[in-house]
């Protein structure tokens, strides 16, 4: 189908469509109740709506609306009608068609021929259909009714009703199952009744002949009603298209009987009782339409419902097998503490308790310890928090296990909530995720302890070494002098490697403890890194810097490591000018660190927080080790935030990382990285800072 929903209409099928019309136009005239007087149904008016609904273009609707002119003309001239009622066929049906597309196409835009490529299998649709046709139809009755009382002097009052009845009739019947009928063959979908059904559309078919016997035998409508059941059979059990079929085959037996004056319509010569047949017929298929459309949109609701749930099922047994693979616990907590479901590695671990954790032990039941050993509360658990908290960032918990040993679990934790009870109200319920983090924590504290030992031992040479350079550099031989000098240096620099490794190894562990943490106002901070400094400097800093909550020695050492390399990397000649600024973001500090210095390179900005690596590593007027940026994101990181380097306004660089905000509980220290692993994304600066841009620092 085109983008209109409709498949092009060729040359042929304009033909097609003009056959058909002067046929049922010719039968239609054929049940005129006289020989100059009106038809008693109008068929033709559902071949028009069809003809001009079904393609597009002024072009299509002037040759359309121009061949059907001429054809009334025929059809009603041949067959002996009177010049007013030519006329007033000619006006009718230009009229009544016209509007009825125009009303179709505006309220049903989703419809076959209006746009869409839908049909009328919908109650809203089928509404909207018999609101166009039926405005569309009264209006071409009246202008009908009036061009004939015009051309001979005055019509009988039952013109204009008994006129509307027959076409809204004739367009209904012929309209809307020919759309349904169209529909069927461009989207393929099947006619034949199903094997079993076959039988009973045959019982159906005895039945509708049965009926036309009996109301034959009558001649008139007393048993007329029989109609109604067939035809409500049909809706209930077949497809709409079958149904609407069915009422048009009905209303075409009729037809026929009532050209060879039998049936209902047999002895119908009083106009009111030929608009109560045409009221009848449309009733009927009124009714048929309703059921049909209606049964199939409970069965496409019921399909979709049916779509969800498979996908639902899908869905439920993917994140199981998810879940039950992944290395890292799972646990789902009630709301009132008990254990609902654990996936296979919290099971693992969880049994291996003295009270072995199972689903419905309650918080409490089992021992949990902070990591200095002492005993963890239950109102403290991170499960238990997260229904307070809604979310609590990842914590060290140690887990003493029924062997005698214990593990250390890195835990997070998050609140559930129903989906009536999402936005803010209780939760009902919690997950927790665990990392067994011991092997890391062990190597962790055996490798800061190995830093400590090893920075003793190289210390205390490097020291005496420097001593007796010193001692021997007041010897008064030049060269002797330089010799010492450059030994001197080199003793400086691997002392400062050594300083630096401390600290990168002291550094390292997942994310600080609440414990851990202190309310440090930022402006002290940035004064005590500034004493530091070896070089003069203009630094100038905000006059009011948020407080933070914070580490207070390792957020020492990095605003020390990033004022001194904003200090050291700039211009011989040129003076240090650095600017801190800091603003709230939500419940973090978001911190820059301006410079005016030569800049790091756009490829290197994500590299100079490398261990060992040194942007400006040819340039030999400034030294360094590499390792005070990846000290700096390490700090950062246990803190829940991310770094960034970007270029500053004007040259130099701009170091942006972010920090929680204090707060009188600071247990949150805002969702970060899980470890001390470098960050994913980085967090612009704060409202009302400059816009962060190129550093220039390595470490």
């Amino acid at each position: 189908m085109t983008e209109a929903g409709v498949a092009p209409v060729s040359a042929g099928s304009f033909a097609w469509f003009a056959l058909a019309f002067t046929v049922v136009a010719v039968l239609g005239r054929l049940t005129a109740a006289a020989d100059r007087g009106p038809a008693l149904v109008w068929p033709a008016a559902g071949v028009g709506l069809l003809w001009l609904l079904l393609r597009p273009g002024r072009a299509w609707a002037v040759a359309t609306l121009t061949t059907m002119s001429v054809l009334l003309v025929a059809a009603n001239g041949l067959t002996g009608a009177s010049a007013g009622l030519v006329v007033g066929a000619v006006g009718a049906g230009l009229t009544q068609t016209s509007l009825t597309v125009l009303g179709v196409r505006r309220w049903c835009p989703d419809l076959l021929g209006a746009g869409g490529c839908r049909t009328l299998t919908r109650p809203r649709a089928l509404l909207r259909f018999l609101a166009a046709a039926g405005l569309g139809t009264l209006a071409g009755a009246t202008v009908g009714t009036a061009l004939s009382a015009l051309v001979e002097g005055g019509v009988a009052w039952s013109t204009l009703p008994l006129w509307w009845g027959r076409n809204l009739g004739g367009m209904l019947l012929v309209g809307t199952a020919g759309h349904l009928l169209l529909h069927a063959v461009l989207t393929g979908r099947r006619l034949r009744p199903e094997p079993g059904r076959a039988v009973e559309l045959g019982l159906i078919v005895v039945a509708s002949v049965v009926s036309f016997v009996l109301i034959d035998l009558e001649q008139g409508q007393p048993v007329a009603f029989l109609l109604i059941g067939t035809s409500v059979w049909c809706a209930l059990r077949f497809p709409t298209v079958v149904a609407a079929l069915q009422v048009v085959s009905t209303g075409a037996v009729a037809l026929l009987l009532a050209i060879l004056d039998h049936g209902p319509a047999a002895s119908i010569a009083d106009p009111l009782q030929a608009l109560t047949m045409q009221v009848f017929v449309v009733m009927l298929l009124v009714v048929a339409l309703a059921i049909g459309s209606t049964r199939e949109e409970r069965n496409d609701l019921l399909d979709e419902l049916r779509a969800t749930q498979r996908e639902a099922a899908e869905r439920a047994e993917f994140l199981e097998t998810v879940t039950e693979e992944m290395t890292e616990g799972l646990v789902v907590m009630n709301v009132d503490g008990s254990v609902r479901r654990m996936n296979s590695a919290a099971r693992s671990l969880l049994g291996r308790t003295a009270t072995g954790v199972q689903p419905g032990t309650r918080t409490g039941d089992y021992a949990a310890l902070r990591p200095d050993g002492s005993l963890l509360p239950p109102e403290d658990y991170p499960a238990v928090r997260a229904l307070a908290e809604g979310r609590v960032p990842p914590v060290d918990v140690v887990l003493p296990l029924g062997d005698g040993t214990s593990r250390t679990l890195s835990v997070s934790s998050a609140a559930l909530y129903g989906e009536a009870e999402a936005g803010g109200a209780a939760p009902v319920g919690s997950v927790a995720v665990y990392r067994d983090v011991t092997d890391e924590r062990r190597h962790a504290d055996q490798l800061a302890e190995f830093a400590a030992t090893a920075a003793h031992d190289l210390r205390s040479p490097l020291t005496a070494l420097r001593g007796w350079l010193e001692l021997a550099a007041d010897s008064g031989d030049p060269v002797v002098q330089q010799a010492l000098g450059r030994a001197r240096e080199a003793a400086l620099r691997m002392q400062d490697l050594i300083t630096d490794l401390l600290a990168q190894a002291s550094a390292e562990g997942g994310l600080l403890t609440p414990d851990e943490l202190e309310s440090v106002p930022l402006e002290t901070a940035v004064d005590d890194a500034a004493s530091y400094l070896d070089r003069d400097a203009d630094l100038t800093r905000a006059d009011e810097l948020p407080v933070v909550a914070a580490h207070p020695e390792l957020l020492r050492q990095l605003l020390a490591n990033l004022l001194g390399n904003a200090v050291k990397y700039v211009d011989p000649g040129v003076r240090p000018q650095v600017v801190v600024t800091a603003g709230r973001v939500g419940d973090r500090v978001a911190v820059e660190v301006r410079d005016n210095g030569i800049g790091v390179p756009e490829e290197e900005r994500e590299r100079v927080f490398d261990r060992l690596h040194r942007a400006h590593v040819g340039d030999t007027r400034f030294e360094g080790t590499g390792l005070g940026l990846a000290i700096c994101r390490t700090i950062v990181a246990r803190h829940g935030g991310h770094i960034a380097c970007r270029p500053a306004p004007g040259g130099g660089t701009a170091f942006c990382f972010d920090l929680p905000a204090a707060v009188p509980d600071v247990a949150t220290i805002a969702p970060g990285t899980a470890s001390g692993r470098a960050p994913d994304a980085v967090p612009e600066a704060a409202p009302g800072l400059a816009p962060p841009e190129a550093p220039t620092v390595e470490g």
